[in-house]
């Protein structure tokens, strides 16, 4: 797999509360399947959260899907909402994956108004993958891949 994760200039990768991750996995037990991505990221929170809700939705050639979650960890000292665009590139090429995540305070009464605001933030986050240009994502990671097997 390869990925670039990016932060907000004030924060760090310790300390974030919105971050940007672009992926490409080219593995061989995945292949170009989208599915099959999507089924390791929710094999990651089941592990993590047991039981934790998702969706996942995509387009009846499963050329690319939507995966959205709450999680948190162990500790409970947060909560966070990650949404995922898995794209299939071109043949060979894998599997790219555009996520967003937002880190929240952990909450252990949720109320209406609390489920409101994280309807409105899953909203929000999935309008914003969806018009977000992954055809940039993809010449991006293509041109870094390309430079590391140069250099190797």
């Amino acid at each position: 797999m390869f990925a670039f994760q990016y932060v907000r200039e004030s924060e760090g990768f310790t300390n974030w509360t919105k971050t940007v991750v672009y992926s490409n996995y080219q593995l061989e037990h995945i292949g170009d399947e989208t599915q099959r991505v999507a089924a390791r990221l929710v094999e990651g929170l089941q592990q993590l959260n047991p039981g934790a809700k998702y969706q996942l939705l995509g387009d009846d050639e499963g050329k690319v899907l939507i995966l959205d979650f709450l999680s948190w960890p162990p500790s409970q000292q947060y909560m966070e909402f990650s949404a995922y665009r898995i794209q299939k590139g071109e043949p060979g090429e894998g599997v790219f994956t555009l996520q967003f995540s937002v880190r929240l305070p952990f909450l252990r009464d949720v109320t209406e108004e609390v489920k409101t605001k994280l309807k409105n933030l899953r909203a929000s986050e999935l309008q914003q993958l969806m018009k977000y240009d992954m055809n940039k994502v993809i010449q991006l990671l293509r041109e870094q891949r390309a430079a590391q097997e140069q250099s190797e």
